[in-house]
């Protein structure tokens, strides 16, 4: 067992190195671990995605996930909602952790913008969001507070320990960090490249020398004498005694462990692999994922063994009751979403497979449950109308040829529509009759073209009445509109294109366009309305002139008019931004990006996250 003899007491008086925390997210220093900055939850649970999440932290009531691109999620009774953890950036975030009494530490890879020398650290407490930094060319690996003054954070070859309001270097490594463990009193434990490293009687020693070239990736317990640690496809767990013995191999790559109680142990790593202990024996399972698990949060729930396990493509995986459920989303992007209005919910998801290609998806959702059902054959969709359970129709491209398809709850079929005209909105009427809008001022109406405007402008939206009363709009300002069988143009009172439309009847009809445009049919006229925003608008849905939403797919922004004023929320978070927004009148969705959001009020996060 090697040892490295040096005392902890003499680094930190030695290597101690302050950060400051700001009220700007962007700014490396230049304030004081007061100048905390109040936050916004976005008021929408995240109902589905396929987020990568690289950690996860839970004291089995709230809920704390990190993953790609600066996304973290904190989840109560309440649902799922966004905890924005920067307003500003896209990193990593590999680390989270909790005091479960007002503190939430989250870390992760390095921010160009933020500071190119320093992982981020941000620190939610009562109520309030900071901004911290240390010293360090290096990204964030994992970060562990045991109480609101004594945190740890690995960072490269590194162990920093913040206390009493400042970073300080704690130890120097050979090789990188992965884990962090506090075994109480003063027994550490890290986990390297090279092994696991213990901080014992003020002296860090080599406790286990690793022997795949993965490392030790993870290390967790129960106590100081009751420690576990995964190396390369092993358990390895010293229980009681001193030295470190295999107990299971698991045969897949592990990343993460957790040891909750006496008979209850968890591993998790690639191919979905479950590895569990149930005190006397392990056992391996696989979920129904065949990609990695990153991590695992296990507890105990009134003598029951709980778990949630999470990885990539949105991987959430919960043990209770001797299985194992979940769902995950693969690489992709919602493209639109409708309702039958019969409490059902529809999806067209594109699924992007390697070298490139992709393949649609259609997932159906009933409040409860998520059915997948393969689209046509080779055939992308886009757009999507929903009339009922048995007529949800979509249009996409094939081998360069524009096709509708129309879902009858159990198979689906196809309809050639052009090879020139671009198909570009879907609307199916009352009595069955598809309209499509098209390039070139065309209108398919069950597959016939007819020239809805001329000039021939490309149509981009389209929406109607009934199948004899049928607006669509496209380029420069175009709106036209269909009354019995002959379409004729409306004066729109603008040059910029129109993306979309929809209304709740005649007389109240909205569309919306670059620029932030809004425009509103009323007593036959359309007006502007002026939603404050300069982005381009390609979403509508309103059922009334106190009820409009708009969205813009292109910069994560969606809207809301309630008939006095406008209420913009931006997430700041999903790329590329809302596709859809879809409404029964009573429940909101978006889609964004692969996340699938249901307008919901937060709750009082101040209260979860602040003093308990």
């Amino acid at each position: 067992m090697g040892k490295i003899i040096v005392s902890v007491t003499a680094l930190l008086s030695l290597l101690a190195l302050g950060a400051c925390s700001s009220d700007d997210p962007a700014a490396p220093g230049g304030g004081s671990p007061g100048d905390g900055v109040a936050y916004t939850i976005p008021p929408f649970e995240v109902v589905r995605h396929g987020i990568a999440l690289y950690d996860v932290w839970t004291d089995g009531e709230t809920t704390i996930t990190v993953g790609s691109n600066s996304r973290a999620f904190v989840q109560t009774a309440a649902g799922r909602f966004i905890l924005p953890v920067s307003e500003q950036h896209r990193v990593r975030l590999t680390g989270v952790s909790s005091t479960g009494a007002g503190q939430v530490y989250i870390t992760g890879a390095r921010m160009a913008d933020f500071n190119p020398d320093s992982p981020p650290i941000v620190r939610f407490e009562d109520g309030l969001r900071y901004t911290e930094s240390v010293d360090v060319v290096a990204d964030g690996t994992s970060i562990w507070c045991g109480s609101r003054t004594t945190t740890y954070l690995t960072v490269g070859r590194e162990l920093w320990r913040r206390a009493n309001g400042a970073w300080e270097l704690d130890h120097d490594f050979v090789t990188p960090c992965y884990g962090f463990y506090h075994g109480g009193g003063a027994n550490l434990y890290v986990a390297t490249a090279e092994g696991l490293f213990a901080f014992e009687s003020l002296i860090w020693e080599k406790a286990y020398d690793a022997t795949s070239l993965d490392g030790c990736w993870a290390v967790g317990g129960l106590d100081e004498d009751q420690v576990l640690t995964v190396d390369g496809e092993d358990v390895i767990v010293r229980d009681g005694g001193i030295a470190f013995e295999l107990a299971y191999h698991a045969g897949a790559v592990l990343h993460d462990v957790a040891w909750a109680a006496e008979g209850w142990a968890v591993a998790v790593g690639e191919d979905g692999t479950v590895a569990m202990h149930d005190g006397v024996n392990w056992s391996r399972i696989q979920v129904d994922f065949a990609g990695p698990l990153m991590a695992v949060a296990a507890w105990k729930d009134g003598g029951q063994s709980r778990a949630l396990a999470v990885g990539l493509d949105g991987a959430e995986y919960r043990y209770a009751d001797g299985d194992w459920t979940g769902s995950y989303l693969p690489d992709g992007h919602w493209q639109d979403i409708a309702g039958d209005g019969q409490g059902n919910l529809y999806g067209i998801f594109t699924h992007e497979l390697e070298g490139g290609a992709e393949e649609t998806i259609l997932y159906t959702y009933d409040g409860s449950d998520w059915d997948r059902v393969a689209a046509p054959e080779g055939l992308v969709l886009g757009h999507m109308h929903c009339r009922d359970a048995e007529s949800i129709w979509g249009i996409g491209r094939a081998n360069n040829e524009n096709w509708a398809a129309r879902f009858n709850g159990a198979t689906w079929q196809t309809y050639w529509v052009s090879s020139v005209d671009t198909v570009n909105d879907i609307w199916v009427a009352d009595d069955g009759q598809a309209h499509v809008a098209c390039d070139h001022g065309t209108v398919y109406v069950n597959l016939v073209p007819e020239i809805a405007a001329s000039p021939e402008r490309n149509l981009y939206g389209i929406w109607g009445v009934g199948a004899t009363d049928v607006f669509a709009v496209g380029e420069s300002g175009t709106i036209a509109r269909k009354q019995g069988a002959v379409w004729a143009a409306m004066a729109s009172g603008t040059d910029e294109h129109l993306r979309a439309v929809h209304g709740a009847g005649a007389d109240h009809v909205v569309a919306v366009g670059d620029n932030g445009t809004v425009l509103r049919l009323a007593a036959g006229a359309w007006t502007a309305l002026d939603p404050g925003l300069d982005e381009d608008l390609d979403e509508v849905w309103t059922d009334g002139a106190q009820n409009i939403w708009v969205g813009a797919s292109r910069d994560d922004l969606v809207a809301h008019f309630d008939g006095s004023g406008w209420e913009t929320y931006r997430m700041r978070l999903l790329d590329p931004g809302p596709r859809a927004v879809w409404s029964d009148g009573q429940e909101v969705w978006v889609s964004a990006g692969s996340a699938l959001l249901r307008y919901a009020e937060p709750p009082s996060f101040a209260a979860i996250l602040g003093t308990r």
